[in-house]
């Protein structure tokens, strides 16, 4: 197996890797290490991201089977890659996954904003825009493409262009306001135009990426908050649909797409975004401190109003109580933790202040209506399945979580 990576993400890696370790596949890294492409000739399969033109005339001269990961990003390169099987992120339930968190930020204007004219982040536009509708809010679309129609759809836009659009973009904004892009770099680019005009991160701008790709988010002064659409799972599974086309089977239908994970919360979400100051204060305490034992008292203090006050405004401002929305924080830790196979229940509980093992079952069953191991084995049945119903070969995913 050869892996030819315009995108070398470390979760992309990780899932290929992993599945090639435990399946005893040898991987060819060479292009990884060297960025020379060999010649088109002796390997049994091949895992791509079309990213580049150089790689997309290097895959038609192949003659072996080929798996595609992720969005070509330009138009023309995924038109001319498209008849590859592919594996993808589940773009849109992203967006509706990165809504969902900014509309618990508060009451701010919530923004989607997009530089690429791909598939993937017109798809991640449309589920945020449409959780954002649900909710009874408005949301506003900043796109970079609409705004410059005779820009190349099959380039890069120049980054002093994208900038100054940026600058203009947040000058009109009402503020406070909640954005999420459709990418990380995206939002590196947002954070820095922000930062240069003298916006604070969190407080006028709740700012959140998409695919949390750390090594990129690394390089932001304040830390950026993004969902992750679980490239490891991507890799995973592109892995194990080469392995099957190698063998024979018959090429899916269409594109798997593998759903987010989670968001990955970091200060660039950490604040409450509303009108009432004691309810900003009280929402970013909790926030700070919800995998500690918190006494109402202790938040009613820092609010600055009593307990009996403090219950009316958060249900006026943002209609949910304190118990509640400290239990849902901690219960949207214990789903990040109930990914480590290697992690008990009883400590998934201790480390998100649930208490015990019993009690994390009982809050999972209130709030979700199953256990926290019938959720965490759901979620890979779903993905089990829609790998065996795409590829239609009549043998079962081996996906392994």
């Amino acid at each position: 197996m050869l892996l030819a990576l315009g995108m070398q993400d470390p979760a992309l890696l990780e899932g290929i890797i992993g599945w090639a370790r435990a399946n005893e596949w040898n991987v060819d890294l060479s292009v990884l290490h060297h960025g020379q492409l060999p010649p088109a000739s002796g390997f049994d399969g091949v895992l791509a991201t079309a990213s580049n033109r150089k790689i997309v005339h290097w895959l038609a001269r192949l003659e072996c089977p080929v798996v595609r990961m992720l969005d070509a990003g330009l138009p023309k390169l995924a038109r001319e890659t498209s008849h590859y099987p592919m594996v993808s992120c589940d773009a849109e339930a992203a967006g509706s996954l990165g809504a969902g968190h900014l509309l618990s930020v508060g009451r701010p204007t919530f923004v989607f904003c997009r530089l690429s004219s791909g598939s993937d982040a017109l798809a991640t536009q449309r589920g945020f825009v449409r959780t954002i509708l649900k909710s009874g809010r408005e949301p506003v679309v900043l796109d970079f493409m609409k705004d410059h129609p005779k820009l190349s759809r099959n380039q890069a836009p120049p980054r002093g262009l994208v900038r100054a659009w940026m600058i203009a973009k947040l000058r009109e904004l009402p503020l406070p306001a909640a954005v999420m892009t459709d990418d990380d770099r995206c939002a590196l680019d947002l954070m820095a135009a922000a930062s240069g005009i003298g916006l604070d991160i969190p407080g006028d701008l709740a700012l959140l990426g998409s695919h949390n790709q750390r090594y990129l988010l690394s390089a932001s002064t304040v830390e950026i908050s993004s969902v992750d659409t679980n490239l490891k799972e991507v890799g995973r599974t592109a892995a194990e649909l080469l392995d099957s086309l190698v063998r024979g089977g018959r090429k899916p239908s269409s594109p798997l797409l593998i759903p987010p994970s989670r968001v990955d919360t970091r200060a660039s979400t950490s604040l409450y975004i509303g009108p009432h100051p004691g309810v900003r204060r009280a929402m970013t305490y909790i926030r700070e401190h919800f995998a500690r034992p918190i006494r109402v008292a202790d938040v009613a203090k820092v609010s600055g109003l009593t307990p009996r006050g403090l219950q009316k405004a958060l249900l006026q401002e943002a209609g949910i109580t304190l118990v509640r929305e400290i239990t849902r924080l901690r219960l949207e830790a214990a789903m990040q933790l109930l990914d480590d196979p290697g992690l008990s229940l009883e400590e998934v509980a201790k480390r998100t202040c649930l208490s015990d093992a019993k009690n994390l079952c009982r809050l999972f069953l209130t709030y979700y209506g199953t256990s926290p191991r019938k959720w965490s084995r759901g979620r890979r049945r779903k993905l089990e399945a829609l790998i065996a119903e795409s590829t239609d070969s009549g043998s079962s995913a081996r996906a392994q979580g």
